[in-house]
Parts: structure tokens; sequence; C-alpha cells
């Protein structure tokens, strides 16, 4: 899903012209956290089990609560 997002949004070519290039760049870094949050948890996993399973837990709760392009998507809307 990353490489296609970079994809469309290089350059702008097949998103609109005016999109925030702050909003492109928090939308690319809060994709990548995912795969982040997972590769810690695995290494985690080989130091102490409990600790990756908590890491788990939080991963929900980390894409559920907003973020900085969540409040930076609704300040574009209000405009």
């Amino acid at each position: 899903m990353f490489l296609t997002i970079w994809y469309a949004t290089l350059h702008h070519h097949l998103v609109e012209a005016g999109l925030n290039d702050r909003f492109i760049w928090l939308a690319r870094r809060r994709m990548l956290m995912g795969p982040g949050f997972s590769a810690a948890a695995i290494l985690l996993s080989f130091l102490n089990p409990v600790f990756s399973l908590g890491a788990y837990v939080l991963y929900p709760v980390f894409f559920i609560t907003p973020g900085r392009i969540d409040r930076l998507w609704r300040r574009q809307e209000v405009k």
C-alpha cells in the first residue's frame, strides 16, 4: 500500500496538484509506522515475549487514536 501511495503522490501525478506536501509526508510516515511497529514487536519477542505481547496490544490503540495527519485533514476540510 505504501508503494501505491508513494507512486500516486510522486510529483503529484495522480493526486490533486494542490495537495499539501506536509499531508503527503505525514500519510507516508503513518503508513510506515505499522510495519516498523510490528518489526519492533518481533524483535522484542526475542528478549521478552510479554513485552512483545504488550506491544501488539497497544498496536490497535496506536492506530485508533487520531494522529497529526488527522488534525491536518480536519484543518483542510474547514478551509
